[in-house]
C-alpha cells in the first residue's frame, strides 16, 4: 500500500484519537481525521503548528517520518523511529564506541 504524505503549511492543531490523526484548523474551526496507518511522512512547514506528544509517539511507532521546517520553508529536522531500524542502531553503537576510544586516547 502506498503511504500518504501530509504537508501542513498553515496553522493547525494536530493530535490523536483512536489511532487517527486529528487535524483542527483554527481559521475555519474545521476538524478532520486521517488513519495513522495510511500515513508515511508528515511535513510541518508553519511556525504556528501545535502537535501533541501522544501523536508524535504514535507516528514514530508506525515508522512515520516527521519533517520540520524553519521560517524560510527549508527542512531543519527529521524525526525517525529508532526502535525498528537496526542499521541506525548499529551506527549509533559505532559512534559510541568511537567516542569511547577517542576519549581513552585523549586521557593517556
Amino acid at each position: 500500500m502506498i503511504k500518504r504524505t501530509f504537508y501542513f503549511g498553515n496553522p493547525a492543531y494536530l493530535s490523536t484519537h483512536l489511532d487517527q490523526v486529528v487535524i483542527k484548523l483554527p481559521d475555519t474551526d474545521e476538524m478532520k481525521t486521517v488513519p495513522i496507518e495510511d500515513t508515511g511522512i508528515v511535513i510541518l512547514d508553519h511556525q504556528q503548528i501545535t502537535i501533541s506528544q501522544a501523536l508524535i509517539a504514535k507516528l514514530l511507532a508506525n515508522n512515520i517520518a516527521i519533517i520540520t521546517c524553519d521560517s524560510t520553508h527549508h527542512p531543519t529536522g527529521l524525526k525517525l523511529n529508532l526502535d525498528g531500524h537496526t542499521l541506525q542502531s548499529q551506527k549509533f553503537q559505532a559512534q559510541i564506541e568511537a567516542r569511547n576510544l577517542f576519549t581513552t586516547k585523549q586521557g593517556n
